[in-house]
């Protein structure tokens, strides 16, 4: 299986100004040094609390941030040396779907116009063949044809993300990121929503990248999970070798949160104490040590690095 995205040590900072002359007093590390790569046809799910930099982590490597070191390099090629025509093409294999279905929608345009107008725009298609294009997109993600004039307040919350799914195929890409694209819906449509992903996976040869707070929704989508804590991957695995041999002490209080269906039954829980670190701070240590059940003296003055353990399990922790 070939490799389709590599990221090398990439960090976002942004910057914090105050006065007068807005000087740079400090620096927001929302990512701060993410290695992981993307095989094709796979599934790489992105993990961890709120504010973790999982959202910035998408957003980086299609650019629409630009890293403040380390390297996107997809389909061989490094995103920081394309100009902006190169960019541009570059953009129509790799998509990404938003958390929120009716912000990252134009209220303004009909379905048909959301969903054609990138490959209209990229010269793809005539004007003549939107509505072809519009009808066989919306019957893969399960819309009716006739809703083609609707705008989108007309839709429900699910049938919005269906929408956004049909305008990230309208370009036919390789690879897309999912963005937190089932957390904004109800749970019974959320299912209806992750086997209409795994369908088109198939359907149209495509790789995920799957950002997401919830491990229920990892642990049915994805292939591999990296979890991320305070911008950094703390640990990096198989799915199912994470979920049954969970090693960094964050993965297993990630882990010990997810709810039973049985309320009969007993878990064991492992609450993390305190709050999550700023990430505007520098840590000479782990990051993690504030929080940590296992922490040591050697914890606050070593940075762990993420460490191949064997059987293609990558941890970052000096206890294990």
């Amino acid at each position: 299986m070939s490799v389709l995205l590599k990221v090398n040590k990439i960090k976002t900072y942004f910057p914090i100004r105050r006065g007068l002359l807005q000087r740079v007093i400090g620096h927001v590390k929302a990512v701060d040094g993410v290695d992981f790569h993307l095989n094709e046809l796979e599934t790489l799910g992105i993990v961890g609390e709120s504010g973790c930099g999982k959202s910035t982590v998408g957003k980086t490597v299609l650019h629409l941030i630009p890293p403040t070191e380390g390297e996107v390099i997809f389909e061989g090629d490094n995103l920081e040396e394309l100009n902006e025509k190169e960019m541009q093409q570059k953009r129509m294999h790799m998509q990404m779907i938003f958390q929120d279905p009716y912000m990252s929608l134009n209220p303004r345009l009909t379905v048909r116009e959301i969903i054609t107008d990138a490959p209209v725009y990229h010269g793809l298609i005539d004007r003549k063949d939107t509505r072809k294009l519009a009808m066989k997109l919306m019957d893969f993600v399960g819309l009716s044809s006739r809703q083609l004039n609707r705008f989108p307040h007309e839709f429900s919350g699910g049938q919005r993300q269906r929408i956004c799914i049909a305008r990230a195929l309208s370009l036919n890409p390789k690879m897309i990121i999912c963005d937190e694209a089932v957390s904004a819906l109800d749970v019974s449509i959320q299912a209806q929503i992750l086997n209409l992903f795994r369908d088109l996976q198939q359907e149209f040869k495509l790789s995920y990248l799957f950002i997401s707070h919830d491990m229920g929704v990892i642990r049915f989508i994805s292939d591999r999970v990296a979890v991320m804590y305070l911008g950094r991957i703390v640990e990096l695995a198989e799915k199912k070798e994470l979920f049954t041999n969970p090693l960094h002490p964050y993965t297993k209080a990630l882990l010990s949160a997810i709810p039973l269906p049985d309320p009969e039954q007993k878990k064991k829980r492992q609450p993390l104490q305190g709050e999550v670190p700023s990430p505007t701070r520098n840590y000479p240590g782990c990051p993690f040590a504030e929080r940590c059940p296992m922490v040591i003296e050697e914890c606050s003055t070593t940075v762990p690095q993420l460490t191949e353990l064997g059987n293609n399990h990558q941890v970052s922790c000096i206890r294990v």
